[in-house]
């Protein structure tokens, strides 16, 4: 039965100009992945809608997106570095990204010990301060050792990753729920979130070493590009959190927990969106540009159609969604239907995918730098003028900005380039 769906598959592949064999069989996982992380998070909503306060409950988030800032000094590009270089057989990277991403962590530690000091003395709000001293000396050691993740994607050992990954998202679920649950305090459910993280990544970091092995073989060119793709990424790290640090100080925790809920559900695409980026990311990097191109029309179409049919049955079954599941938090319906349309310009990821997989370092500067710029700018002229609709209507400007600036450099690259 598995040769017949594999001949049947084979047989679409005029039609869809795709490797349909690979793209199901490592979609399945990432699609399965994708089930069990929507899951958890959909039962955590549920916790902290039932179990916890609004203003609890953005307190919490107002953290995790001070830490999220924070980790713009750090190499954000050995992520999508390391995938690159694996895949191309340079396995070493892997025990060299850990140690580099540590020493170079060391400006978010000593910021974040800097902010805490900062909410102790100055704000007398020892919640927060005890919060990022935690943030401080456990985040370097589990963004390092989460690389272990683009490890096994490089390797396109995606069950193995898909794996590991859900048995993080599990427990480390389970751990923010009792701590919701038997506590209810912001400090105990972030220790929660810090602590579960820390334990899993380390772990399945030093199972990967053992169980794979992974050669000396080190890319001389990887931490060059992992410091450009780093670079490009402060002002898109800025932009993606300073949403959270301005509703919190402007208009209250309540209405961070508003706004989080609002734009929960349509923001679990972003890991789909991922899962697809890693699935094609070690394909494109092994073809050439002219192969790639040739094909790359036909996907952006589907992608579209499939977005439209997500988005249209998102709007109309919000209001159903939310009074079932969130009904204290009504106000957030009309928010996250009007936020849903931005996934409508996801359906550009696989420009984004070959300008990753090609290091077209000069046409990312300008599509990422140009964007970054567009949504801190939106996001604070909004803000500051229509409140949380201000920022949704941002929000989504940008997802289309980006969506208009890859099509822009995409179409702009020279004719030599398209083979």
């Amino acid at each position: 039965m598995i040769n017949k769906i594999e001949q049947l598959l084979k047989r679409t592949e005029k039609y869809t100009k795709m490797d349909m064999v690979y793209f199901v069989e490592s979609g399945a996982w990432v699609t399965f992945g994708q089930i069990v992380s929507s899951g958890m998070t959909f039962l955590l909503a549920l916790a902290f809608a039932n179990l916890l306060p609004k203003e609890v409950y953005g307190q919490y988030k107002y953290i995790l997106g001070v830490t999220g800032l924070l980790g713009a000094l750090t190499l954000t590009g050995l992520e999508t570095s390391v995938i690159q270089a694996v895949s191309r057989g340079y396995e070493g990277v892997l025990k060299t990204a850990f140690r580099k991403n540590i020493a170079w962590s060391f400006l978010l530690t000593t910021s974040a010990i800097g902010a805490a000091i900062y909410y102790m003395y100055f704000e007398e709000n020892s919640v927060l301060a005890y919060s990022l001293w935690i943030a401080a000396f456990l985040v370097p050691f589990t963004r390092s050792a989460q690389l272990y993740s683009s490890y096994l994607n490089g390797k396109k050992l995606f069950r193995i990753k898909i794996g590991y990954e859900t048995a993080s998202t599990i427990v480390a679920g389970i751990a923010l729920v009792a701590a919701v649950y038997f506590s209810g305090r912001v400090f105990v459910i972030i220790s929660a979130y810090f602590i579960s993280y820390f334990i899993l990544s380390l772990f399945f970091y030093y199972r990967t070493m053992r169980v794979y092995a992974p050669n000396n073989m080190t890319d001389p060119e990887f931490m060059g590009y992992a410091k450009h793709l780093s670079f490009l990424n402060v002002l898109d790290i800025i932009a993606s959190n300073i949403d959270k640090v301005l509703v919190f100080n402007f208009v209250g925790p309540a209405a961070l927990a508003i706004y989080s809920f609002a734009i929960g559900i349509p923001e679990q695409t972003k890991p789909f969106l991922k899962g697809i980026t890693n699935i094609i990311l070690p394909r494109f990097s092994e073809r050439s540009e002219g192969d790639i191109r040739r094909n790359l029309g036909n996907k952006i179409v589907k992608m579209l159609l499939f977005n439209a049919v997500i988005t249209t049955s998102y709007i109309a079954f919000a209001p159903l969604l939310y009074g079932l599941f969130f009904p204290q938090y009504h106000e957030s319906v009309f928010y996250s239907q009007i936020f849903a349309v931005s996934l409508l310009a996801g359906s550009i990821t696989p420009i984004e995918i070959f300008l990753l997989a090609k290091k077209k370092i000069k046409e990312q500067y300008v599509v990422r730098m140009s964007v970054s710029l567009f949504q801190i700018v939106s996001v604070f002229v909004f803000t500051f003028w229509l409140g949380l609709a201000g920022l949704i209507l941002a929000r989504v400007a940008t997802r289309f900005f980006v969506a208009a600036a890859n099509l822009f450099i995409y179409f702009r690259m020279p004719a030599e380039e398209i083979g």
